[in-house]
């Protein structure tokens, strides 16, 4: 039995579980919460904005009595890369609302997204850029392109904190990333439930001070599942220590802490 007081999702999607629960009632039983949301759309960001202030506003609430703490990142995702957003993400920046730039990537999963590969590439660019700048963590979604990431490796390096979102595999990549960027970061969800191989290994080789954990809530559900809700954090714990016996809350706790500056 899983007996932790504090979790930390490295990734979650805040406006979009609205559509399918009350992240904070669900949350209600953990006695601290901490997770990065991404947002990636002006819309989404604002939704995202009045929801968590509304919820700020009633005092008896976990978010205003400090057991929950949501970070907050946006960025041009490589599924939608809409480049005129770039302007509205500096803004953010400047005024010190973000905590994280992302998802900024690649993803050539199909054929409607590798289409989209000059767009893609610019977004990729911008919000690189943007992180060093502005000297922000940048969170990567990058499916089927690393060649692609590998080819700003230098930049990266001027970012203080890197973390690959759900990352895929193999341990090879991931080996290759940390001789440039030792102090990377590798997230992992479901599909560590899943039994993937590739993220197994992962999970099994990497060095313990590289290694975070999320859900991707509402999304990267199982597939007798509609959703991932928040609180599955606890059950992604489980299954990670599960499969890396010296894993512990404190390693991923000291990785979150390390990753977003806190």
């Amino acid at each position: 039995m899983l007996e932790i007081s504090c979790f930390f999702d490295a990734h979650f999607h805040f406006f979009e579980c609205l559509k399918y629960e009350k992240p904070f009632d669900s949350l209600g039983g953990f006695e601290k919460y901490y997770g990065c949301s991404c947002a990636h759309s002006v819309e989404e960001w604002y939704n995202q904005k009045n929801a968590l202030e509304s919820e700020n506003e009633a005092e008896s609430l976990p978010l205003s009595a400090g057991r929950i703490h949501i970070l907050k990142s946006f960025g041009l995702h490589p599924q939608n890369p809409v480049v005129e957003n770039a302007a509205f993400l500096e803004n953010l920046l400047k005024n010190n609302e973000l905590d994280a730039v992302g998802e900024a990537g690649f993803d050539f999963f199909t054929d409607e997204f590798r289409q989209n590969f000059d767009r893609q590439k610019e977004a990729w660019h911008i919000q690189v850029e943007l992180a060093a700048k502005y000297q922000k963590p940048l969170v990567i979604h990058c499916r089927k392109a690393m060649q692609y990431i590998f080819q700003e490796i230098n930049t990266l390096a001027k970012i203080p904190s890197v973390l690959f979102h759900s990352f895929p595999g193999p341990i090879e990549e991931a080996r290759s990333v940390l001789c440039r960027l030792p102090d990377a970061f590798f997230s992992y969800g479901k599909q560590i439930l899943n039994g993937n191989k590739k993220v197994l290994s992962c999970l099994q080789n990497l060095p313990l001070k590289n290694i975070l954990l999320e859900t991707d809530a509402p999304f990267q559900h199982l597939k007798d599942e509609r959703f991932t809700s928040c609180v599955e954090i606890k059950r992604v714990y489980q299954a990670a220590f599960d499969v890396r016996k010296e894993l512990s809350a404190e390693i991923i706790k000291n990785n979150f802490c390390t990753m977003f500056g806190l």
